[in-house]
């Protein structure tokens, strides 16, 4: 389900109110929680996950502006505040996004976008994770074997 609502969400030919979009998030979220994420942590086993609520947070409650603390109320109510014990922040020149997007085959609406857009992306994570113990920043520019061996030695493995 969860899968099914983020394509719909994605799918740049959906017209969809921003207030439909982030409600879809969520529950897409609530869905992926109680299926996959708390029975595996339930199990002791460690869940990493390519995207979560901090996305929102900046592209739908920054950069589409539902509004950052709008949004966290909802993640609050919706989600009970369920946060990941670490996010990693991968960070990376806006023009070197562009160009890794321009390689990409299935295209979302906002891969397309353009590089204020992107700028805006990562003005929108700077204010999320400012203060945040939670956020471990990693210079996606370098090579992937060293940003896969860094995350391995942060995270004790």
């Amino acid at each position: 389900i969860a899968e099914k609502l983020r394509n719909i969400i994605l799918n740049k030919k959906n017209k969809i109110s921003q207030l439909e979009e982030i409600l879809m998030l969520m529950i897409a979220r609530l869905n992926h929680i109680n299926l996959v994420i708390k029975p595996a942590l339930n199990k002791g086993i460690i869940v990493i996950s390519d995207r979560f609520v901090d996305s929102t947070f900046v592209y739908q409650g920054y950069v589409n502006g539902f509004g950052i603390q709008k949004t966290k109320n909802l993640h609050k109510i919706i989600l009970n505040n369920f946060l990941p014990h670490k996010t990693f922040l991968f960070e990376l020149d806006p023009k070197e996004i562009i160009k890794r997007l321009k390689k990409r085959k299935n295209k979302n609406k906002y891969d397309n976008q353009d590089i204020k857009f992107h700028r805006k992306i990562s003005k929108g994570y700077d204010k999320i994770s400012k203060n945040q113990k939670r956020f471990i920043k990693i210079d996606a520019s370098r090579d992937k074997n060293q940003i896969h061996n860094n995350i391995l030695k942060i995270l004790g493995l």
